[in-house]
C-alpha cells in the first residue's frame, strides 16, 4: 500500500507540472467565459457586487446566459492573493483538476473494497492507480484544467461527493451523509450538468438506501429524501 500512495504521489505531482507550467500564457489570453468570470470576479472582490450591481448574487448574469456561483467565488479568492491577472483566473480549475487525480484513486479504491467478489478485487487491485495516472496525462483533462473553466471544479465535487456516499456504504456515519450532500451541492452550484446529475445521484442514493422508512429518526435521510 505504501508503494501505492508512493506511486499516486507522483501521479499527482506530473498531473500537477503538466497542469500550471506556463498556465498564464497557454492557451494565449483570456477567452470569452474566462474574461467574464475574471471580471464579475474583480467586481465581487473589490465591490462585493457583480458588474449589474448585485450583491454577492448566487446566479451571475454573463452574455447571453447566467453562472455558477463557486466557481467566481473561488477566481475572486485567487485574486485576492495574485491579483488581477490569467494566473488568478485559471489556478482553481488547476487546482481542482490535479486534486481530481488522487480523489479519483481514493474513489475507485474505496468501491473495491466494498466488492465481495475477492477474486475480482484481486485482479483489479492496480486499476485505480491506473486509472489515476491516466487521468493525469489525459489530454482532456489537461485541456479543461488548464483554462478556467467550471466543468472541472464541477467534476471534483461531484466525483468527491460519490467517494463520500461510499465512506457512508462503509462506516455508515451521519457525518457522510452531511459530506456527500453538501458536496453534490457544490457540484450543483458550479457547473450546469450538475445541476441535474447530482439530483438525480441524490434520489437514486436515497432510494437505494430507503432513507425514507427511516426519515423520523435519521435527520440528514429525511432531509435527503424531501
Amino acid at each position: 500500500m505504501k508503494k501505492h500512495f508512493l506511486l499516486l504521489a507522483l501521479f499527482t505531482l506530473l498531473g500537477f507540472f503538466l497542469r500550471i507550467i506556463d498556465v498564464s500564457n497557454d492557451p494565449p489570453g483570456l477567452y470569452i467565459d474566462e474574461a467574464s468570470i475574471g471580471y464579475n470576479a474583480y467586481t465581487i472582490l473589490t465591490t462585493g457586487k457583480d458588474e449589474y450591481g448585485s450583491t454577492h448574487p448566487l446566479w451571475f448574469r454573463s452574455f447571453g446566459d447566467y453562472k455558477m456561483p463557486v466557481y467566481m467565488y473561488a477566481v475572486a479568492s485567487s485574486m485576492a492573493l495574485f491579483g488581477k491577472t490569467e494566473f488568478a483566473v485559471r489556478i482553481p480549475s488547476v487546482l481542482t483538476g490535479t486534486f481530481t487525480i488522487p480523489l479519483l484513486f481514493l474513489f475507485l479504491d474505496k468501491l473495491l473494497q466494498l466488492e465481495t467478489d475477492k477474486n475480482l478485487r484481486k485482479k483489479m487491485k492496480y486499476m485505480p492507480l491506473l486509472a489515476s495516472f491516466l487521468l493525469s496525462i489525459s489530454t482532456w483533462h489537461l485541456q479543461f484544467s488548464r483554462g478556467g473553466f467550471e466543468v472541472t471544479m464541477g467534476i471534483f465535487f461531484y466525483l468527491l461527493g460519490c467517494y463520500f456516499y461510499l465512506l457512508f456504504k462503509q462506516k455508515h456515519n451521519v457525518i457522510s451523509v452531511f459530506l456527500f450532500i453538501f458536496s453534490f451541492l457544490l457540484a450543483m452550484y458550479t457547473y450546469d450538468t450538475f445541476r441535474i446529475l447530482s439530483p438525480v445521484t441524490l434520489i437514486y442514493i436515497a432510494f437505494n438506501e430507503q432513507f425514507y422508512k427511516h426519515k423520523n429518526h435519521f435527520i440528514p435521510s429525511w432531509l435527503l429524501y424531501y
